[in-house]
């Protein structure tokens, strides 16, 4: 905030100098966790289980930034980043230790949160056409370039 009295030098160099000051924020070490993974709910997966991230999780050492760039893999496209049914099912039940039933009922919540939304947007969708219907009748009927039976009978004014 700039002032533009006089009267009080000191404010306003200490307001100046405040603006001109560029933060900068710097890092220097990582620290990772690695956490376990459950079965989830969410409707955005396609085919499989969902896997959500569970409240457990593992510190690991903390290291330098530095160290970490330089041993890190590669970033994977995008592409990439998406597990097939299979992949996640076998994750699920060898490295979490879950049984094929806990799965498959994981997988039906799934697909009924699906039907569910799938619903309610159809619905969605119909009252928005509805609504849209409406509001483009009262606006044909109460356009005054209508012809009804009123307006034909009167004589035209020019």
């Amino acid at each position: 905030m700039l002032s533009n009295h006089n009267d009080n030098d000191d404010t306003s160099t200490i307001c100046m100098n405040t603006m001109k000051r560029k933060s900068k924020i710097q890092f220097s070490t990582i620290e990772v966790r690695e956490f376990n993974r459950t079965l989830g709910v969410n409707p955005a997966c396609r085919d499989g289980p969902p896997m959500t991230l569970d409240w457990d999780f593992v510190d690991k050492e903390s290291i330098s930034i530095d160290e970490y760039e330089a041993n890190r893999l590669p970033r994977r496209s995008h592409r990439h980043l998406f597990l097939s049914m299979f992949v996640r099912r076998n994750i699920m039940r060898k490295q979490f230790g879950y049984t094929t039933e806990e799965i498959e009922k994981s997988e039906y919540a799934v697909r009924l949160a699906q039907k569910k939304r799938e619903k309610t947007k159809n619905s969605s969708a119909m009252k928005e056409r509805t609504r849209l219907l409406a509001e483009n009748a009262r606006h044909i009927m109460s356009s005054p370039f209508r012809t009804s039976l009123q307006w034909t009978n009167r004589p035209l004014r020019i």
